[in-house]
């Protein structure tokens, strides 16, 4: 019997000792594309012969512009939204289904397919790049970057 009580307790001091206090790090969450995003910014962007040749900045004003939002329902279902300023006219929603594929999103609505080619997201901020004219390898190509906040 006293046998058996000294093989318990080496074991536990054993399990004891071996064992780390040390708390695991939580893994970090990816960012997703689901909820509202709201349009903050259009950034034209000309390359020529590789390097920036004009570059220009909208930063949207609701009051003047109104808003657009994409809102990502589920993993591919979502709405445009589009407001008016000072709501001149009744807000639109525009169905979509999506599909994510790397950095690569592709967008369906009523009028066609719209394919971003980069698109980053990150905590609070999506930036979806489009290539108006040409494409990444092109040495000349126009890339318009949208920038959208989340809601």
């Amino acid at each position: 019997m006293k046998f058996i009580k000294l093989t318990i307790i080496a074991l536990v001091g054993l399990l004891v000792t071996t064992t780390s206090c040390e708390k695991e790090e939580p893994k970090p969450v990816q960012p997703t594309l689901l909820g509202v995003w709201d349009l903050t910014s259009v950034r034209e962007v000309e390359f020529k012969d590789y390097k920036i040749a004009f570059e220009e900045i909208t930063y949207m004003d609701p009051s003047v512009d109104g808003i657009e939002r994409m809102h990502f329902k589920d993993a591919s279902n979502g709405d445009w939204i589009i407001g008016y300023p000072n709501n001149e006219e009744p807000q639109e929603t525009y169905p979509f289904t999506y599909k994510m594929e790397g950095t690569k999103l592709s967008v369906t609505d009523s009028d066609g397919e719209y394919v971003f080619e980069e698109v980053n997201i990150q905590a609070q901020t999506l930036t979806m790049a489009v290539y108006d004219e040409g494409s990444a390898t092109d040495p000349d190509r126009l890339v318009i970057y949208l920038t959208y906040k989340r809601m």
